[in-house]
């Protein structure tokens, strides 16, 4: 597990006014089953634009030459009309990697 918390802020060069002012808190997870297989999660919230954003990754790599990904996104933001986080858009993606020949 690896969390990490960012701060960031703008000021003016002159006088208090604040450009922007946020934070953005972010969580890893690698999980290692074996040689050949492990599992990543992400989870981050970003104080900005109010979004949860949460990642998982599975890799299975069997031998030196293939590698297989399955992962996604899954970007979730506060609906007032509801008062909870909404599933806001997703995204799922995979990846097989082969070596033909020598």
């Amino acid at each position: 597990m690896s969390p990490s918390l960012r701060y960031f802020e703008m000021n003016r060069l002159v006088g208090n006014e604040k450009f922007y002012k946020g934070y953005i808190a972010r969580l890893n997870v690698n999980y290692q089953f074996n040689q050949n297989l492990s599992f990543r999660l992400v989870g981050e919230f970003n104080e900005f634009d109010g979004k949860y954003l949460i990642q998982p990754l599975l890799k299975w790599n069997p031998n030196p030459f293939t590698i297989f990904y399955v992962g996604g996104n899954n970007n979730y933001q506060f609906n007032d009309q509801f008062d909870s986080y909404r599933l806001e858009d997703a995204q799922l993606y995979m990846k097989f990697q082969y070596q033909i020949g020598n």
